[in-house]
C-alpha cells in the first residue's frame, strides 16, 4: 500500500543511526538515569535513557531511482526502568520507521512487532541500540513490523509526521550540526494523511490569525503529553522570543478546553492531503476518535 506513494523502505540498521545524546550539565552519559535527571529528558515519560538512534534517508523506488520528495526516518528507541538506587530493573529497545511524501502528504508508519524485540534489536555494552531489521523484500519484514491496530499514530503525530522536542533534536546531522536529524516542517499548510488510515482522526485546531499557527499546525494532544512531563510552551516557543505568543497560545488552550463548538472563531480542520485542500471538520466529522482530541488532565487517563 505504501510503495506507490513512497517507494520502498530503506535498509534499517540501528547501529548506523545518530545517537540521541543524554547529558548531565552538558556531559554525555551512557548509562540510564532516573527520570528527569538529565538535561533534556524524553517528554514521553521523562526518561533519561541513552543509546537511542535516529537516521534519515531519501526515498527511492524498488529499482533504485531517486524519489527526492520522499523522506524516511528510522528510530531505535531505548527505554529502561531505574530504581531509587540507580539500578536498571528492566530495559527494552523498540524500532519505528516512517515515510513521508512532502508533495502529497502521504505518510506510512511502521512499528516493530512487540513480540520481536529480542529477535531483531537490542543494546551493545555501552547501552547503544543495535540490530538489523529485515528489508522490504525479505518475507520476515511482515513478521518484524506490524500495522497499527487499535491505536492511531496521529494521536502524537498530529501536526505533521515529525514530533520534535529538545530530547530528539539533540541528534544532529553529521555533516551539519545545526540541523536536527529529524526533519523540520515549517509550513502550516503542509499536507499530511496516512496511507491506509482513512478512518483516523486527523483534526487539529485552527484560529484564523493565531500567531502560533503561522509556522505550523499545533497538536494539542502532543502538547498535553509534553506538558504532563514538565514542558512549558512559553519557555520554548517561539524559538526567537519564548513567551511572546502567550496570548495566542492561551486562545488555543481555551478552545481545546471548551471545545470549538463553544468557542467563536475556533474550529477543527483537517490538513491538505493528496491534492485535496484543507477543510473544516465540523460536528458531522465521522472519524472523531473517542480516546483523544478531547480535553482532559492527562495524556494517559488510565
Amino acid at each position: 500500500m505504501c510503495e506507490p506513494s513512497l517507494g520502498v523502505p530503506p535498509a534499517f540498521d540501528c547501529a548506523a543511526g545518530v545517537t540521541v545524546p543524554i547529558t548531565v550539565d552538558g556531559v554525555e552519559v551512557n548509562e540510564p538515569l532516573a527520570p528527569f535527571a538529565c538535561d533534556a529528558p524524553s517528554l514521553q515519560e521523562g526518561e533519561c535513557v541513552p543509546g537511542s538512534t535516529i537516521q534519515r534517508h531519501a526515498g527511492t523506488t524498488r529499482d533504485g531511482q531517486p524519489r527526492p520528495e520522499v523522506t524516511w526516518v528510522q528510530f531505535c528507541r531505548n527505554e529502561a526502568g531505574v530504581d531509587d538506587e540507580g539500578s536498571v530493573t528492566w530495559a527494552f529497545t523498540g524500532a519505528q520507521m516512517l515515510g513521508y511524501n512532502m508533495e502529497t502528504g502521504a505518510t506510512c508508519y511502521f512499528e516493530l512487532n512487540h513480540g520481536g524485540q529480542d529477535q531483531w534489536v537490542g543494546r551493545d555494552d555501552e547501552f547503544r541500540a543495535v540490530g538489523v531489521l529485515p528489508s522490504h523484500d525479505d518475507p520476515a519484514f511482515d513478521d518484524a513490523f506490524i500495522p497499527p491496530t487499535n491505536s492511531q499514530c496521529v494521536q502524537c503525530h498530529q501536526n505533521d509526521p515529525f514530533v520534535h522536542n529538545p530530547w530528539i533534536d539533540g541528534a544532529r546531522m553529521p555533516d551539519d550540526p545545526e540541523e536536527p536529524v529529524l526533519p523540520t516542517i515549517t509550513d502550516p499548510k503542509a499536507p499530511h494523511y496516512v496511507v491506509g488510515g482513512s478512518y483516523w482522526d486527523m483534526r487539529t485546531l485552527h484560529i484564523e490569525g493565531n500567531a502560533c499557527l503561522s509556522c505550523h499546525r499545533v497538536g494539542m494532544e502532543t502538547e498535553l503529553l509534553f506538558r504532563e512531563n514538565g514542558w512549558d510552551v512559553n519557555t520554548h516557543m517561539p524559538p526567537s522570543a519564548p513567551g511572546s505568543m502567550a496570548n495566542d497560545w492561551q486562545a488555543l488552550r481555551d478552545c481545546w478546553e471548551r471545545g470549538p463548538e463553544n468557542t467563536p472563531g475556533c474550529e477543527w480542520r483537517v490538513a491538505p492531503a493528496g491534492g485535496c485542500d484543507e477543510r473544516v471538520a465540523g460536528p458531522g466529522y465521522p472519524f472523531a476518535a473517542e480516546h483523544f482530541n478531547t480535553a482532559r488532565d492527562s495524556f494517559y487517563p488510565w
